[in-house]
């Protein structure tokens, strides 16, 4: 297999910074007959361009109580939706489902073919997956099903003991028919005929040539600024997203270096981040994390928010729909940025009862009971019927019990039994609500009426 370098400094001497005065990251550079795109799949889905779309934590696999993964670095899928991950301190590729799953295992702690030491950027082609081992200094080419490896060195003379080109290879991709290996805490991706490279600061753009044409970012903990991002990839519409490890964080840029978003904050929670790593977006759309720190990968999904205005209302129903689901994965402010579109903007009354109250059980979710009684209370206003106003009654009953209003409570309670009488809900909120055993059986024997 072809070769050259592609690199800056002096040979042997390792690069653990990028300055920036257009000065290059190491990158060996491995002829290829043909590839593939990183992360490809042979099911194609028609899906719409995400733009600034907001993204919600959906799912995460590897940890738990049957906790597998330790250190994930790198990431990449198959044709059939499989994923594989790369563990830094377990020294093995782990095959998952989309959906989680564990599936089996590839690879052993150790040197030679087949085996790793700090296993970092993975790729996938024609059948075999090639993943670079920082701690050997080498990457392996290994079959899909795991039953043949080979070992492409990529600098490390193992005899001498000594320091080349790459002797810690970290991030790799493929781009022009070249296979393209890049060195310690950096990462590389291709589209539209461009190579971005992001290494400590930011992101170096090069032709096919590997001439600089452009950079984006600087160092620091702000916006539009990095620190050692250690993951990129890119979607089909072109978006980037960074990986700004040291500061917890994905980016997301358009390829000519625009700021789109940021996905993700710092911690340990779902949709929080702590050095995230490797990354891929599917064809659905939807952002594989290696969250290292946690021990995990995140799925983030997008969410495409309905173009909503005053004059022109783009199926609310929708737009509701999507602030339940992201109401029942715990994104809450993303729900009520939604809910308030929707209220602002509906003219259908029922609708804006159950926005009215689904923000209010919002708001109870994240703490704040006050808005919550709010909310509640406007839906009740706003109610036109009969059903819409017995449950933001009810609603703001238990509220109002709930923010230590008894008083208040009791009084809603009662209008319930007194405007809808035998109505299911007199008795049931009571019983549900009221503290005092003599309440709850004077509410359930007025339900029972």
């Amino acid at each position: 297999m072809g070769m050259k370098y592609f690199y800056s400094g002096k040979k042997g001497r390792r690069r653990t910074a990028l300055d920036t005065s257009g000065s290059r990251p190491l990158i060996l550079l491995f002829a290829v007959l043909a590839f593939l795109p990183w992360g490809c799949s042979s099911l194609q889905v028609s899906r719409p361009d995400p733009g600034s779309s907001a993204y919600f934590a959906s799912r995460s696999f590897g940890s738990g109580t049957n906790r597998q993964l330790e250190r994930p670095a790198g990431i990449v899928s198959d044709d059939k939706e499989n994923i594989y991950v790369t563990d830094m301190v377990r020294k093995k590729i782990f095959v998952y489902s989309m959906g989680g799953k564990l599936i089996k295992t590839i690879g052993l702690p150790g040197k030679g073919s087949g085996k790793f030491d700090l296993p970092a950027g993975i790729i996938i082609n024609e059948g075999y997956l090639y993943a670079v081992d920082a701690g050997n200094g080498v990457c392996q080419k290994i079959s899909i099903d795991g039953k043949s490896a080979a070992v492409i060195k990529t600098g490390r003379d193992s005899q001498a003991g000594q320091d080349t080109e790459l002797s810690e290879p970290f991030g790799i991709t493929l781009f022009e028919g070249k296979l393209i290996i890049t060195g310690r805490d950096s990462s590389a991706c291709a589209y539209g005929g461009k190579l971005f490279v992001a290494w400590k600061d930011g992101v170096r753009v090069y032709d096919p040539g590997f001439n600089l044409l452009y950079s984006f970012g600087e160092w620091g903990p702000g916006k539009g600024q990095f620190r050692f991002p250690m993951g990129i990839c890119a979607d089909e519409f072109g978006y980037l997203y960074i990986a700004d490890t040291l500061n917890n964080r994905v980016l997301k840029y358009t390829s000519d270096g625009d700021l789109v978003r940021q996905i993700g904050l710092p911690g340990t929670r779902k949709g929080e981040l702590s050095l995230p790593h490797g990354l891929f977006v599917n064809n659905y759309g939807e952002l594989f994390v290696c969250d290292y720190g946690n021990g995990r990968v995140q799925k983030f999904s997008p969410f495409f928010e309905p173009a909503l205005t005053a004059g022109s209302m783009n199926n609310p129903e929708y737009a509701f729909h999507k602030a339940l689901i992201l109401s029942s994965f715990e994104e809450y402010y993303a729900a009520i940025s939604l809910l308030q579109q929707i209220r602002v903007n509906t003219d259908d009354p029922h609708l804006l009862v159950l926005a009215f109250l689904k923000e209010a059980a919002c708001w109870d979710k994240i703490g704040n009971i006050d808005n919550a009684v709010k909310l509640s209370f406007e839906a009740k206003d706003a109610a036109a019927g009969d059903i819409d106003k017995v449950r933001a009654l009810s609603y703001l009953a238990g509220y109002c019990e709930k923010a230590d209003m008894p008083g208040d409570a009791w009084k809603y309670y009662n209008e319930i039994a007194a405007d809808f009488p035998g109505h299911y809900s007199n008795g049931m909120f009571y019983r549900v609500f009221f503290r005092s055993p003599a309440e709850k059986a004077e509410g359930l024997k007025a339900g029972r009426k």
